[in-house]
């Protein structure tokens, strides 16, 4: 049970005042009976903040003013999230927090993963995975780790090529750059009749 989060998300930063929020609004949602609906609807509304990235920049801005902020966010939460949810973002502009939604979002979605034992894994890529490839990396990361997998992934166009995987503190590298890169320094640092030899056994490998 992986808790999608928009892909425009995935490079917000997430602070440790962003986890100890998430982690509240998490134990009332899961006190209450309502962890699950709560958890889609957090997944709704990081699509919602992803797809307008313009709001999370109004309520970080310092030239918007608290009542104009407010007003946003009734506008945007008020009758069309879960009660509980909206209580939470009120509580956030009243204490002057409400530019940390983005990371809070974020940061539930990380909170929610692991109560449920799944493993988040960020993908870097060259170009867009299509279903059959996101679908191979998923199963090949569970098959390793044992572990139901929740794949984000974001386009790095200077891999080249291949994708670069990050779990927790492991990462694994496969990409043609880096490849590039190691091919590179054994060249430099390998006399002319050695450099063939390295080239020769890449070429008939």
């Amino acid at each position: 049970m992986a808790m999608e989060t928009a892909p425009q998300l995935e490079q917000t930063m997430v602070r440790a005042i962003d986890r100890v929020y998430a982690r509240a609004l998490l134990e009332l949602a899961d006190e209450g009976g309502v962890l699950d609906e709560v958890a889609d609807q957090m997944s709704d509304l990081s699509a919602l903040i992803g797809a307008n990235p313009q709001f999370g920049q109004l309520l970080r801005s310092p030239s918007v003013d608290d009542a104009t902020k407010a007003s946003m966010l009734e506008n945007a939460f008020k009758d069309r999230v879960h009660p509980l949810i909206y209580r939470f973002v009120l509580v956030l502009q009243r204490k002057g927090r409400a530019e940390n939604l983005p990371g809070i979002v974020v940061a539930f979605r990380q909170l929610f993963n692991e109560k449920h034992g799944v493993l988040e894994v960020q993908a870097q890529v060259a170009q867009p995975l299509d279903d059959a490839s996101r679908q191979f990396i998923s199963k090949w990361v569970a098959s390793v780790t044992q572990r139901q997998v929740a794949l984000h992934e974001t386009v790095n166009e200077d891999l080249i090529g291949g994708f670069k995987l990050r779990a927790s503190d492991h990462q694994f590298d496969a990409s043609v750059s880096t490849q590039l890169r190691q091919l590179q320094r054994k060249l430099s640092l390998a006399g002319e009749t050695t450099a063939r030899g390295i080239v020769n056994q890449i070429v008939t490998e």
